[in-house]
């Protein structure tokens, strides 16, 4: 996550009180899908989106051969984790059981939203 996504997180914790971050993946997600294609074409693309393919390569790495809804859950597991760990203000208050972040997975067909298990 970049410093400005962190910083308003942040800010919502501190200044207005939020107690649960939900990292919410979704079905057919684009941005998982065009960072898997772009990583599997070796493909040449703009420095913005450059950087979302970075962000999101973990995820790929992590789920070899894996389909596109396992790789959207390995990317909110990852990002979930690595809020649980950014610090110091997220970081200590998930250890202080201050604050949740927890991740989940949308269903665009179906409108569910099913909790991962993310340890």
């Amino acid at each position: 996550m970049n410093a400005e996504g962190l910083g308003s997180i942040e800010y919502a914790v501190e200044h207005l009180g939020s107690r649960l971050i939900v990292v919410l993946g979704h079905e057919r997600c684009g941005a998982v899908k065009a960072a898997q294609d772009a990583l599997a074409a070796q493909a040449k693309v703009s420095p913005h989106i450059d950087s979302l393919v970075a962000a999101i390569k973990p995820a790929v790495d992590g789920t070899p051969g894996g389909d596109l809804d396992a790789r959207i859950k390995e990317n909110v597991r990852l990002m979930t984790q690595g809020l649980r760990a950014a610090g110091p203000v997220l970081h200590e208050k998930v250890m202080a059981r201050e604050i949740s972040v927890v991740g989940a997975y949308y269903d665009l067909d179906s409108g569910q939203v099913v909790f991962l298990k993310v340890e």
